[in-house]
């Protein structure tokens, strides 16, 4: 029956055009490769500033500068305690809850860990997964969302002294801020 026949041929046409992407699948996919190649860059400057517990001033300064000087610092105070800083929601927004988003900032020792470096796609080097990468993103957020976006207002703690002794733990003095 020729009208089956061209039902058929219908279907399969409308199949093959919902598996061409759309140019604006491809604008995304070009987006989304930029963000990642500088959310990448910012991964492996973090991994590059040695910050073992205890000696995490370098880290602390650059993230400081970031923050106060930049995109953040618009809708939020900054406050630094040792070398660890918070970063506080300026305005209160009725019906919104605070959410705090913490990373810490130090690493263990070096070790024998691979120099800081793109290796086949990755990121290698001390911290590059506990935790510098989450620091980047904790940063990225922090830059990029403005106050009214989202469903709650935000606040960031970048602490030091997480991998070493409890008492040198910088969280506890954030959470007090």
């Amino acid at each position: 029956d020729s009208r089956r026949g061209g039902l058929r041929s219908r279907r399969r046409a409308s199949r093959f055009r919902a598996l061409r992407p759309s140019p604006c699948a491809f604008a995304r996919e070009r987006a989304t490769i930029a963000v990642m190649d500088d959310l990448g860059s910012l991964i492996l400057d973090l991994v590059r500033i040695p910050s073992v517990t205890g000696s995490e001033r370098a880290l602390a300064d650059l993230l400081e500068q970031r923050l106060a000087g930049g995109p953040a610092g618009r809708d939020h105070d900054l406050r630094r305690l040792g070398d660890t800083l918070v970063l506080l929601p300026r305005a209160p927004i009725a019906g919104r809850p605070l959410l705090l988003l913490a990373g810490h900032i130090d690493t263990v020792p070096r070790d024998g860990a691979p120099e800081p470096a793109w290796d086949g796609g990755c990121i290698v080097g001390r911290g590059a997964c506990d935790m510098k990468a989450g620091v980047a993103v904790l940063l990225a957020l922090a830059e990029g969302l403005r106050a009214e976006d989202g469903f709650a207002r935000r606040a960031f703690v970048f602490y030091a002294g997480e991998e070493g002794p409890a008492v040198a733990n910088g969280l506890g003095a954030a959470l007090e801020a």
